[in-house]
């Protein structure tokens, strides 16, 4: 499956557009969400246009969307749109150790409603923006 523009709507409601480099907890960040790796030092003086924070975005989430549909083959999961939309947003916010740590795909291989909102719940990270994100991760999951 592929991230939907409804999904990429979404995401982007959470991560926001940055064409300039901006500190987070993990180092440095720009575009949507695209973290700054060692061998991409200018991109921290660099402001992007538009388009190049889409180009971005695109090779991120190729790679995301490989990993996440990779999982849920493994796992021999089978999602909707949304419900693949709501999973790439998360998983997107994470990476793949702390989504899989989660038990999300526990409770998703088992489609055990309950135990599918309390592994999204899970993964909050004990922040009110990030149990806010989480949430409308978890309605747009069932709507």
């Amino acid at each position: 499956m592929r991230l939907s523009s409804s999904g990429f709507k979404l995401l982007v409601s959470f991560e926001s557009v940055a064409y300039k480099a901006y500190k987070d907890n993990k180092g440095y960040s720009i575009g949507i969400g695209h973290y700054i790796l060692p061998n991409e030092k200018y991109l921290l003086t660099k402001t992007l246009s538009h388009a190049e924070v889409l180009l971005l975005f695109q090779k991120d989430s190729q790679v995301f969307q490989k990993e996440l549909n990779t999982l849920l083959d493994k796992w021999k999961i089978k999602v909707n749109q949304k419900q693949y939309d709501s999973l790439f947003s998360c998983y997107y916010n994470m990476g793949m150790g702390k989504f899989q740590a989660s038990g999300i795909l526990q409770a998703l291989q088992a489609m055990n409603k309950e135990k599918i909102e309390e592994a999204f719940m899970k993964m909050d990270k004990g922040l009110d923006a990030i149990k806010l994100r989480r949430s409308a991760e978890l309605s747009y999951f069932w709507s």
